[in-house]
C-alpha cells in the first residue's frame, strides 16, 4: 500500500532500519539486566571454587561491545527481508487472490541458519556433558589417603637463629605433643607440602651398583606419625620414629610404590641403599615402602615420592595435619589455644579441612564445567527460539498447502506429524553438522592439554536426545495451531475475508446488544458503567453491591431485583434472608443446564408447582418463594464451573418481557458481579489470614520477652538457656530467678499443646512462678502444690504442664529441686569417671488435677559439676530418616561439651541438634538449660 501510494524504497528502508535499531537497543538493555542477574546467580553457585569471585561483574566495555554487535547484527540480518519487501508488487499485495508460500530460497536459508544454531547447541551440550563426566570421574578418583576427619593449618618457621633446625624440631615436637592431648584428637603430623596443592622440592636418587644416572623424585619431609594420620598404607617396612634424626651414617628414607618400580624394577627395594642428590651424595637406606599419593592433582599422573624425616630438613611453612572426628568449628579454637600456650608469638593460619583441599584441587575443572553448562543452556534457548520462529513462519506461509491436505482427507495428527517432521529434520541436520565439530573437540579434549577421558558414547547420545526433544517441543505449538485451521479458510488464504468476517460478527454483536426490534436501549457498556460507578463511590463492598444492583434495576427497567449468594453449606440466600433456596433445589439445577438468563413466567411457576407436588414436595417452598417475590428472570453468576449466585429480576416496567440484548448484557454483567463477589470473599480471607499472622507474630514477640534476657550474676555457678520453638510460638519455658542471699532459681516447663494456646498457658506458668518464688516456703514441694492449684483454676480440664524447679544455694554448694512429671535432668559429676546422675524426685504434672502432692530432694554440688535440664522435644527430635535423637545422645553431648563454657556449650548442643534434625519437620519445641559449678 505504501509503495502504491508513492513511498520510495529508501523511505521504507529508513523506517524499518529505525524500528530494527530500537528493537536492538531495547533487547540489549533487557539482555544487560538478564546478564547481570545471571552473573550474580552464577557467582552465588560458584563462589566457593572461582578465584577472586568478588571482582567479577558486568564490565562497561563488554556492554558496549555487546551493544555494537547487536546493532551490526540487526542491520545485516534486516537486509534480506528488506530486499524481499522491496520486490513486492503493489498489485499482488493488494489483490485478494494473492496467496502462496514463501520463496523456497528464503525457506532454505532460514533452515540452514536454524540448523547451524542446533549444531552449536549440540556441540556445547556435548562438551558440557564430557566435562561434567570428567569432573565426576575425578571426584571419584582416590587420592591415596583418607581426607575425611582431617584438619590442616600452617605455621611459619621460627626466626633465623644459631640453630634453626634444632629450634624448629623442638617447636614441632612440642606442638604435636600438645595437639595430640586435645579431646577427640587421634593423631597429628607435620609435612612440608600438602598433597594436591602442587608439589615440593625435587631430588635424585643414584642406586648403588647401577651405571645409569639418577632418577628424579619428589622430596617430602614428614613427621613420624604422618602415614598414620593421613591413612596412607605402609605396605612394607616401618615408619619413621623419633630416633630418625639424621645423625646416623646412613639416613633411613621411605619411598612409594611408584619410586620402588622406577628405581628397583623387578627387585625388592626394602633395605636397598642409594646416593641422594648426586653420585657422591649422602647414603640413604630404604626402610619402608608406602602407597602412592596424588600430589599435583586428581587428574595428574602419580609421581614418585621420597619421604625423609622432618628432623633433617628445614620446613617453611610447616603444614600440620590433625585427624579428629570433632567438627572443625569446635576443634579450631582448641588448636589455636594450644598453639598460643606453646608459643604465644607463633602465628597460625590457613585452617581448613582436607575435603576442602581436595575440592579446591578441582577448581579449573569445576569452572570449565560450569561455564560450558551456562553457554550450552544459552545455545539451547537460542536454538529453541530459532526453531519456533522458523517453523511458525513456515506454517503461516504453508497455510494453502496445509488446507489442501486437510481438504483431501488429512487428519490433524498428519498435519502435526508434517510440522514435527520438518523440525526434526532440521535437528538431524544440525546434529550431523555438529558431530563433525564434536569429533574435533573430542580429540582436543583427549589430548595431553586437557586429559579428558572419552570412552563412552552416552554423553553424545544424551545431547542428541535433548536437542531433538527441545526441537520437537518448539515445533509442537505451531503444529497444534496448524491443525485448528479451517480447510476452506486455509485454501482461500484470504486476509480480507477474515476482516469481513470480523466486521459481520461485530455487527451481529452490536445488534444483539442494542436490540432495536424490541425497543430496548440498554447496552452492556451502560450496565458495566453502573457497576463501576457503584464500586468507586461506595464505602464498603456491601454498599457497592447494593448500589450496583439498584443501578442494574433502573438500567433495565425492572420492578425489583434480588441477589442470592451461595453460602458455605451450599444453599443460596438473599440479604436479610428474604428468600432462602436449599442446597438441593430446582432453580440452580435448571440454570446449570440452561447456562443463560432463564425467563420465569406465571405458567412456568404453575407447571413447576404441579411437578413438585407430585415428584418433589421439598421444592414447593422454593417455588412459592419465587412466586412471592415476583420473579420474571433468573440470571446465573458463574464462577469456576459452578454458580456463585443468582440475580432474580421482577417484571420489566411497561413491557411484557426482557429483550435478548438485555439478557445478554445482564449475562455479561453477572459474570462481573460473580468476579466481584469471589474477589470480596478472597479479600476477606486474606485479611483474616493477615490479621492472624500479625497476632501470631505479636504472640511470638511477647513470648520472647517472657524468657530471661540474661542469667543473673552469680559467683558460684554459670547459667545458660536456649529454646527452639517448633512453630512461631511454643509452649516451652525456662527462667532464672535471683532470689537474694546467694540463692538462684532455675525453672523449666513444657506446656501441653502447641501454638498460641500453649504460649498463653506458658505465660500463666511464668507469672505464677515469679509470684510464688519470692514468697517464703517451707519446701519446694509446697511451691509446686500452689503452682498446680493456680494452673488448674486458670485453665481447662485437659491443660497441664511438666515442671522442674531448682534452687541453688551458692554458699552451701547445695541444690534443692522438685520435678513435676518432667524429663529427669542430668547432672554430670566432675570426677574421673564422669558419671551422670538423674534428678527424678517430685511428682505428677501440674494443672491436671486440683490437688497433687510433691516431694523435694536435695543434692550436694562440687566444683566442675554440670547440670543439664531439657524438655522432651530434645530427645524426641527427629532426623530426616525419622530417627529420634534419644536420651543417650543427650548424655553423650553433655560429656563431650562439659569442658566448655556454658554459653559455648549451649551453642554447641543447639548446633548438634540442628545438624541432626536437618530438614525434618519437628513436632515439639526444644528447650534446655545448662548450669555449671565454677571450678
Amino acid at each position: 500500500i505504501r509503495v502504491a501510494l508513492g513511498a520510495s524504497g529508501w523511505q521504507l528502508a529508513t523506517q524499518y532500519f529505525a524500528e530494527g535499531l530500537l528493537v536492538a537497543l531495547a533487547g540489549t538493555v533487557g539482555a544487560i539486566g538478564v546478564a547481570a542477574v545471571l552473573v550474580r546467580f552464577f557467582l552465588l553457585l560458584a563462589v566457593d571454587f572461582i578465584p577472586r569471585a568478588d571482582g567479577i561483574g558486568v564490565d562497561p566495555s563488554a556492554v558496549g561491545f555487546a551493544l555494537g554487535i547487536a546493532i551490526v547484527c540487526c542491520v545485516l540480518f534486516s537486509l534480506a527481508p528488506l530486499w524481499q519487501a522491496w520486490r513486492i508488487r503493489p498489485n499482488e499485495a493488494l489483490s485478494d487472490g494473492a496467496r502462496g508460500s514463501a520463496p523456497a530460497r528464503s525457506r532454505r536459508l532460514s533452515r540452514v541458519l536454524v540448523a547451524a544454531e542446533i549444531a552449536m547447541a549440540f556441540t556445547l551440550l556435548s562438551g558440557c556433558a564430557l566435562l561434567v563426566g570428567h569432573l565426576n570421574r575425578l571426584l571419584k578418583t582416590p587420592p591415596g589417603f583418607d581426607p575425611d576427619g582431617l584438619v590442616t593449618f600452617s605455621l611459619d618457621a621460627p626466626s633465623i637463629s644459631a640453630k634453626p633446625q634444632v629450634e624448629q624440631n623442638n617447636l614441632r615436637n612440642q606442638l604435636l605433643q600438645a595437639i595430640e592431648t586435645l579431646p577427640g584428637v587421634r593423631s597429628a603430623a607435620v609435612v612440608d607440602h600438602l598433597p594436591l596443592q602442587g608439589c615440593c622440592s625435587e631430588t635424585r636418587l643414584f642406586v648403588e651398583g647401577r651405571p645409569r644416572g639418577g632418577d628424579a623424585l619428589n622430596l617430602i619431609a614428614i613427621s613420624p606419625r604422618y602415614f598414620d594420620t593421613m591413612h596412607i598404607p605402609l605396605l612394607r617396612g616401618r615408619a619413621f620414629s623419633e630416633g630418625d634424626d639424621g645423625k646416623a651414617d646412613v639416613l633411613g628414607v621411605i619411598i612409594d610404590t611408584s619410586a620402588a618400580r622406577l628405581l628397583w624394577p623387578g627387585r625388592d627395594a626394602l633395605g636397598a641403599t642409594a646416593r641422594i642428590g648426586n653420585p657422591d651424595g649422602s647414603r640413604v637406606k630404604v626402610i619402608g615402602i608406602a602407597g602412592s599419593v596424588t600430589n599435583r592433582g586428581l587428574g595428574e599422573e602419580v609421581e614418585s615420592q621420597l619421604y625423609v624425616p622432618a628432623a633433617v630438613l628445614l620446613m617453611n611453612p610447616m603444614q600440620f595435619l590433625v585427624r579428629s572426628p570433632v567438627p572443625v568449628s569446635t576443634l579450631a579454637p582448641e588448636i589455636r589455644r594450644t598453639v598460643r600456650s606453646v608459643n604465644p608469638t607463633q602465628p597460625l593460619y590457613g585452617v581448613e579441612t582436607m575435603p576442602s583441599v581436595v575440592a579446591g584441587s578441582l577448581t579449573t575443572e569445576r569452572v570449565q564445567s560450569s561455564l560450558t553448562a551456562v553457554f550450552a543452556f544459552a545455545a539451547l534457548l537460542m536454538a529453541a527460539l530459532g526453531v519456533y520462529g522458523v517453523v511458525a513462519y513456515s506454517v503461516r506461509h504453508r497455510t494453502v498447502e496445509i488446507g489442501t491436505r486437510m481438504a483431501l482427507g488429512a487428519a490433524g495428527r498428519d498435519v502435526l506429524g508434517l510440522v514435527l517432521g520438518d523440525g526434526l529434520k532440521m535437528a538431524g541436520y544440525g546434529v550431523a553438522a555438529g558431530a563433525v565439530v564434536v569429533a574435533a573437540m573430542a580429540i582436543l579434549l583427549k589430548s595431553g592439554v586437557y586429559g579428558v577421558r572419552i570412552d563412552d558414547p552416552m554423553p553424545f547420545l544424551y545431547s542428541a536426545g535433548v536437542v531433538s526433544a527441545l526441537t520437537a517441543l518448539a515445533c509442537l505449538f505451531p503444529g497444534w495451531k496448524a491443525t485448528l485451521v479451517s480447510p476452506m479458510v486455509a485454501i482461500r488464504d484470504d486476509a480480507g475475508s477474515l476482516r469481513s468476517s470480523a466486521r459481520v460478527w461485530a455487527k451481529q454483536v452490536s445488534k444483539l446488544i442494542s436490540g432495536p426490534d424490541e425497543g430496548a436501549t440498554v447496552s452492556e457498556g451502560a450496565l458495566m458503567a453502573e457497576v463501576v460507578d457503584a464500586s468507586s463511590h461506595a464505602g464498603s463492598f456491601a454498599e457497592a453491591l447494593q448500589t450496583a444492583l439498584e443501578g442494574l434495576r433502573e438500567a433495565v427497567g425492572a420492578e425489583s431485583i434480588l441477589l442470592l449468594q451461595r453460602t458455605d453449606d451450599g444453599s443460596y440466600r438473599s440479604e436479610g434472608k428474604r428468600l432462602v433456596i436449599p442446597p438441593k433445589n430446582m432453580l440452580i439445577g435448571r440454570l446449570k443446564g440452561y447456562s443463560h438468563a432463564l425467563p420465569i413466567t406465571a405458567g412456568d411457576l404453575d407447571a413447576w408447582g404441579r411437578w413438585a407436588a407430585a415428584e418433589k414436595p421439598e421444592c414447593l417452598p422454593e417455588i412459592d418463594g419465587l412466586r412471592e417475590i415476583g420473579s420474571a428472570l433468573a440470571v446465573p453468576l458463574p464462577a469456576k464451573g459452578s454458580i456463585t449466585g443468582v440475580l432474580l429480576l421482577g417484571p420489566p416496567v411497561g413491557r411484557d418481557q426482557y429483550g435478548e440484548a438485555e439478557k445478554g448484557a445482564l449475562q455479561s454483567c453477572a459474570a462481573q458481579l460473580a468476579l466481584m463477589i469471589e474477589n470480596a470473599r478472597l479479600t476477606d480471607r486474606i485479611v483474616e489470614q493477615e490479621k492472624l499472622s500479625r497476632d501470631v507474630q505479636l504472640a511470638a514477640e511477647v513470648q520472647k520477652r517472657l524468657f530471661p534476657d540474661a542469667p543473673p550474676a552469680a559467683t558460684g555457678v554459670r547459667l545458660a538457656g536456649m529454646s527452639i520453638p517448633a512453630r512461631s510460638v511454643g509452649g516451652d519455658y525456662y527462667d532464672f530467678l535471683d532470689l537474694g542471699g546467694g540463692r538462684i532459681g532455675v525453672a523449666l516447663a513444657d506446656v501441653a499443646g502447641k501454638g498460641v494456646a500453649a504460649a498463653l498457658l506458658m505465660s500463666v506458668v511464668q507469672a505464677s512462678l515469679r509470684i510464688l518464688a519470692t514468697e517464703t516456703h517451707a519446701s519446694l514441694a509446697e511451691l509446686a502444690e500452689k503452682m498446680n492449684r493456680y494452673l488448674h483454676r486458670s485453665t481447662g480440664a485437659n491443660a497441664y504442664a511438666t515442671f522442674f524447679y531448682a534452687e541453688i544455694d551458692q554458699s552451701m554448694s547445695r541444690l534443692r529441686y522438685v520435678n513435676a512429671g518432667h524429663n529427669p535432668p542430668c547432672l554430670l559429676r566432675c570426677g574421673a569417671d564422669h558419671c551422670i546422675e538423674e534428678l527424678p524426685a517430685g511428682g505428677t504434672v501440674i494443672g491436671l488435677f486440683p490437688k497433687s502432692s510433691f516431694e523435694e530432694a536435695a543434692i550436694e554440688l562440687y566444683k566442675g559439676d554440670v547440670l543439664m535440664a531439657f524438655t522432651d522435644g530434645v530427645p524426641d527430635a527427629l532426623n530426616p530418616n525419622e530417627e529420634e535423637f534419644g536420651d543417650e545422645r543427650v548424655k553423650d553431648l553433655l560429656r563431650r561439651y562439659a569442658h566448655l563454657d556454658v554459653g559455648e556449650m549451649a551453642s554447641s548442643v543447639a548446633d548438634e541438634l540442628k545438624q541432626w534434625m536437618g530438614t525434618a519437620a519437628q513436632f515439639d519445641d526444644l528447650t534446655f538449660v545448662v548450669v555449671k559449678v565454677n571450678a
